[in-house]
């Protein structure tokens, strides 16, 4: 139970920073045979190419939006409702055997925590860019970035490999 709870806490988190990537993870995961069994079976639906393909290719346009100075902002305003939305989906599929009022309460909780993490994000992206400064204002987007890239994947890879931990992350 801990390691499902630390599953959907890491994908929720990793949907309010870049929804994309999350799912690629998810799915590269379950399509490989990475995660434990016990795991195995709550992300064998992410593991479908129709979930694998779009996501690479949806994450493959984020990756260039996100580190360009302004289309970086408009990219996050687009995406203040998809990413927790995402997160609550992501929730519903990672709870099927649960019952009702559980998969409910892990639906808000994704929802929350995507929304609380994608608003964290666009905020530091926005003081980031109030830089008068064009040289870091430059950089500040690529460099930010990159950083969110890296944190989702590595919160995604401990979500598996130590769930305990990635939950700590996240809390």
């Amino acid at each position: 139970m801990m390691g499902q709870i630390a599953l959907i806490a890491a994908a929720s988190t990793g949907a309010g920073i870049n929804l994309y990537l999350t799912l690629l993870c998810l799915g590269l995961y379950a399509r490989l045979g990475a995660p434990p069994a016990a795991v195995a079976a709550w992300i064998e639906p992410f593991g479908s190419w129709w979930v694998i393909a779009p996501a690479a290719v949806l994450f493959v346009v984020e990756f260039f939006a996100d580190k360009t100075p302004g289309a970086d902002n408009v990219w996050d305003a687009l995406h203040t409702l998809v990413r927790p939305a995402g997160a609550v989906l992501i929730a519903l599929a990672l709870t099927e055997d649960l019952a009702t009022a559980s998969r409910v309460a892990a639906m808000l909780g994704a929802g929350t925590l995507a929304f609380g993490f994608h608003g964290a994000k666009a905020g530091v992206r926005m003081t980031a860019r109030m830089n008068p400064e064009p040289a870091t204002n430059a950089l500040s987007s690529p460099l930010l970035s990159a950083v969110e890239d890296l944190s989702v994947g590595s919160l995604m890879y401990l979500a598996f490999a130590h769930p305990l931990l990635a939950l700590g992350l996240v809390g």
